[in-house]
C-alpha cells in the first residue's frame, strides 16, 4: 500500500503534533507501507529524522513553507502542498491531518481519511468538512476522543457511521523501566508551559514537600526565566525544552509523573494528551486531574486522578506514591493498559484495517 501523509505540523519542532505525525509514518512503514510525508518546513536546519529518533530513509519527507500570514497563510501553504502531491506517484490512499491540504489536493476517486484533533472552528472549514463527509471514497473521519466524536456528532448528526476513534499512542520504550532506586521520591512533569496545563501548581506542591524533588521538562523563554527567579527551591528544577529523542533517560530517573490540568486548557472537552500515553509506556505511577476526557484513558488501577485546582488533593496523592508497593502496582497497571491498547502500531494497524476493508467493499 502506497499511503500519502498531508500534515500541518512543523518539522522539525517541539510541538506534540509533530511528534504524533513522525511516529505514525513510523509505524506505518514498519507495517510495510510506503510512506511519504509532506509537511510544514521549519526554520531549523536540523535533521528531521535525527531529531525525533526516527530511522532515516523509513519513509520519504517533503518539506514546504508556510507564510507567516493571518488567513491567507494557510491557504498558500494548501497551495504549495498540492503542489509537491501532484509531483508525486499517486498513492492508494491519503491520510490527511491538514485541512488546506486536503481541500487543495480534493481527492476524487483516491480513498481518504481525515483526523481531526479539534472542534469545527468556523463555516468555512465546517463547509469544507460536510462536503468530505458526503463524498464516497472517504474511509473514516479519525478523532482523537470520544469527547471530540460527540462534538462532531453534533454538527454533523447524519454522518456518525463515517466516524472513528482513536486515542493518541505512544512507542514502546527501548529501554525499559524499573523502580528507580531512588531515596527521595522523584516527580516529574513533560509537556508544555501553555494555558490551563497547570505546571504553576507543581511549585506550591514543592513548597509543601520538602522531602520530594520535582522536575519540570518543557517551557520557553522569558516565562521559563521568570519562574526559576520566583521559584528558587532546593527540590525544584527546570530543564527547559528536551528533544523527544532524548527524554527516556528523564522518564527513567522518575518515580511519579504530573499532568495537572486546569479548567482553561482550550481543549479540555476532547484533547488526549501525549504525555499520558508516554508516561504510561514507562510504566510509571501518575498523579492526573479528573475530567471524563482523561476517563476515556486512565482509571483508579492505574493512575490517581484529582480534582483539578485542589492542591490538598495532590499532595495526598504523591504521600501515598512514596509507598514503593502501591507505586509499582500502579506503574505495572499502567504499562499493561498501554501496551493492550495504546501503541502506535496498534493504531496504524487499525487504519490499514480500516483501509483494507473499505477497498474489498467497492
Amino acid at each position: 500500500m502506497k499511503l500519502t501523509y498531508l500534515a500541518a505540523s512543523t518539522l522539525p519542532s517541539s510541538g506534540a503534533d509533530a511528534v504524533h505525525v513522525m511516529n505514525v509514518c513510523k509505524a506505518f512503514a514498519l507495517e510495510g507501507v510506503e510512506v511519504t510525508l509532506i509537511a510544514r518546513k521549519s526554520n531549523s536546519s536540523e535533521d528531521v529524522f535525527d531529531y525525533y529518533g526516527v530511522e532515516r530513509d523509513l519513509f520519504e519527507i517533503h518539506l514546504v513553507q508556510r507564510p507567516n500570514l493571518r488567513f491567507i497563510g494557510g491557504f498558500i501553504f494548501g497551495y504549495n502542498m498540492a503542489k509537491i502531491y501532484k509531483q508525486l506517484p499517486k498513492p492508494d490512499v491519503i491520510y490527511a491531518r491538514s485541512m488546506h491540504a486536503l481541500r487543495r489536493v480534493n481527492p476524487k476517486t483516491i480513498p481518504f481519511f481525515f483526523e481531526s484533533h479539534w472542534k469545527p472552528q468556523n463555516k468555512i472549514y465546517s463547509n469544507w468538512q460536510k462536503r468530505w463527509l458526503n463524498q464516497k471514497n472517504l474511509i473514516k473521519f479519525i478523532f482523537i476522543s470520544r469527547g471530540l466524536e460527540a462534538i462532531y456528532t453534533k454538527t454533523f448528526p447524519t454522518k456518525v457511521e463515517k466516524f472513528k476513534v482513536l486515542h493518541d499512542a505512544c512507542n514502546i520504550p527501548n529501554l525499559r523501566s524499573t523502580l528507580p532506586n531512588n531515596k527521595r521520591l522523584q516527580v516529574g512533569y513533560v509537556g508544555s508551559f501553555f494555558k490551563g496545563n497547570g505546571y504553576g501548581l507543581i511549585p506550591l506542591m514543592a513548597k509543601q514537600l520538602s522531602d520530594v524533588d520535582f522536575h519540570l521538562v518543557g517551557g520557553k523563554e522569558p516565562e521559563l526565566s521568570q519562574l526559576k527567579e520566583i521559584y528558587t527551591l532546593n527540590n525544584l528544577t527546570f530543564y527547559g525544552h528536551v528533544a523527544h529523542k532524548e527524554l527516556s533517560h528523564m522518564y527513567l530517573k522518575m518515580d511519579v509523573m504530573l499532568a495537572p490540568y486546569q479548567d482553561d486548557v482550550p481543549s479540555l472537552d476532547w484533547m488526549s494528551p501525549m504525555k499520558l500515553f508516554e508516561y504510561m509506556s514507562y510504566g510509571k505511577a501518575m498523579v492526573v486531574s479528573n475530567y471524563p476526557v482523561i476517563r476515556e484513558v486512565l482509571n483508579d488501577s492505574n493512575s490517581i486522578l484529582v480534582k483539578s485546582d485542589d492542591l490538598n488533593a495532590w499532595i495526598d496523592a504523591l504521600k501515598l506514591l512514596k509507598n514503593n508497593a502501591v507505586r509499582q502496582q500502579m506503574g505495572s497497571n499502567a504499562y499493561a493498559h498501554f501496551i493492550e491498547n495504546y501503541t502506535w502500531s496498534s493504531r496504524v494497524k487499525e487504519i490499514i484495517k480500516l483501509a483494507t476493508q473499505f477497498n474489498e467493499s467497492k
